[in-house]
């Protein structure tokens, strides 16, 4: 983080720390940052975890669903009121998601979403990647359709 601190012409940086993979902390992240900002520009979601063993969350979801797409995908919508009130024609606000290759080949399995029956720490992380990847192209035709 101290990195990050690192002046940038004249951009702000505002960074926190959460744990993406709880919801319940996404959740109050979310609200603590609607009520320092009006406007947020742009919104990284890097966080991720890979080939990790069968783990579920205190929500009951596969650790690589739930840190590489669930929270970004919760984080993002809860931020939305901020990132459509910052972004103009002219200044687009964006989302930047951090993923991977990975996703080509990944397939998601709607009948077991958690991989209870087959776990395999690469194909879950495939997924979740494969997951994040839709959800950044939702979300740029979502922007494009409001002209933010």
């Amino acid at each position: 983080l101290e990195h990050a601190k690192i002046p940038v012409s004249s951009c702000k940086l505002h960074y926190e720390q959460l744990d993406i993979g709880n919801m319940k902390s996404v959740r109050e992240f979310a609200t603590k940052i609607r009520a320092k900002f009006d406007k947020i520009h742009l919104l990284i979601n890097n966080a991720g975890v890979m080939s990790v063993p069968f783990k579920l969350t205190d929500e009951g979801f596969e650790s690589h669903m739930a840190i590489n797409y669930y929270g970004h995908f919760l984080l993002t919508h809860l931020l939305l009121p901020q990132l459509r009130a910052a972004g103009t024609a002219e200044c687009k606000a964006r989302v930047v998601n951090v993923s991977s290759c990975v996703h080509k080949i990944g397939e998601i399995d709607y009948n077991d979403i958690n991989k209870v029956k087959n776990y395999y720490p690469a194909d879950a992380y495939n997924q979740s990647k494969l997951a994040q990847v839709l959800f950044a192209k939702y979300t740029n035709l979502m922007f494009e359709e409001e002209g933010m």
